[in-house]
């Protein structure tokens, strides 16, 4: 795994999941209660998927009575192509986090 020099752990979970993909897998779980990672997963899939065409990626989001599993690939097209990059997500959050709280 490359050296990782990224401050925040919402960016640090992805040189992990890239690890794993690089590493041969096809299917990740990322399990969190912040949106800014799956607006991160969102942004980065394109990537991930240059990697490895056939990834999924999952988010295992939330507790309690409002925990729910959310796959980044469906939000991902969700976006459309013109809002999936990581500014263009940056600047849809709430697009992007609305599948999170329905």
């Amino acid at each position: 795994m490359e050296t990782c020099n990224h401050e925040e752990t919402d960016s640090r979970l992805l040189v992990h999941v890239r690890d794993a993909v690089n590493r041969g897998a096809k299917n990740v779980m990322i399990r969190t209660v912040d949106t800014d990672v799956v607006v991160i997963a969102v942004s980065d899939l394109s990537k991930l998927q240059e990697l490895e065409p056939d990834v999924h990626i999952w988010i295992a989001f939330d507790m309690g009575k409002n925990f729910q599993y959310f796959s980044v690939h469906a939000i991902h097209e969700s976006l459309g192509r013109a809002r999936q990059g990581h500014y263009q997500c940056s600047t849809h959050f709430q697009d992007a986090t609305q599948h999170l709280h329905s």
